[in-house]
């Protein structure tokens, strides 16, 4: 379940994704503040527009899929919390699809298995 933070215009992701979830630029910016994993079997989908804020030193540990469906007016944007900071990468051990999408401030974007 996804929790939004009272009074502001953010969504505070859970550290695991247990059912299929679509995150939408309505709900934006997303934070992850501890590293994530999605489960197997499980699909996390990412649309247009859609901002990712990382805590730095966390990650995404992808066991299911991860979809990242930005267009070429609207992409995708994963940046960490704070200019100095870095998040680290995204673990994929599932299946991993990106279009349009923009990375800042990490320490490397993506690892497969």
């Amino acid at each position: 379940m996804l929790s939004s933070a009272i009074g502001t215009a953010q969504t505070i992701l859970p550290a695991v994704i247990d059912r299929d979830t679509t995150l939408t630029v309505d709900g934006s910016p997303y934070y992850i503040q501890q590293s994530l994993s999605i489960n197997n079997g499980i699909t996390l989908k990412i649309k247009e527009g859609a901002q990712i804020i990382l805590s730095g030193g966390v990650g995404i540990n992808n066991y299911g899929s991860l979809h990242i469906e930005g267009t070429g007016d609207q992409m995708v944007s994963f940046t960490s919390d704070a200019p100095e900071s870095r998040w680290t990468y995204i673990s994929n051990q599932g299946s991993f699809i990106a279009r349009y999408l923009q990375v800042r401030r990490a320490v490397r974007f993506v690892t497969s298995y």
